[in-house]
């Protein structure tokens, strides 16, 4: 089975090397899936196709409809740019109190037949 490794972005410093700590196999393939859903296409230097472009809808009315179109923006996004996995399952419920939605993904990393779960919560900010 392959291993897969991110450094930590949140930089946090590994006590016994002091490096950067790092994520490995599902924790950074996660940390991949989430920077790629909250990326807006155009926003990476040379990659202007690259990201999941879900923060436009936040400005949509919060309908059934756009909660569709954010699930296949999100299911979509990650197929196109996270090879490692196979995704089960993307579910997407929205708050309309507070302007946000939440993310529920369901995936396997290739070659791993556990499923790794997730919720990712995506918000207006204004």
């Amino acid at each position: 089975m392959a291993r897969f490794s991110d450094i930590d972005l949140d930089f946090t410093k590994n006590p016994i090397t002091g490096d950067v700590s790092i994520k490995t196999d599902g924790q950074a393939v996660l940390r991949s899936i989430r920077n790629i859903v909250n990326t807006m296409a155009g926003e990476k230097k040379f990659d202007p196709t690259f990201g999941g472009d879900v923060r436009r809808l936040l400005f949509e009315p919060i309908t059934p409809t756009t909660t569709l179109k954010m699930e296949d923006a999100i299911t979509r996004a990650i197929r196109n740019f996270e090879s490692r996995t196979l995704i089960e399952r993307v579910a997407v419920l929205p708050d309309s109190n507070d302007n946000e939605y939440f993310v529920g993904i369901v995936f396997r990393i290739q070659n791993d037949p556990r499923p790794i779960t997730s919720t990712i919560t995506i918000k207006r900010v204004r």
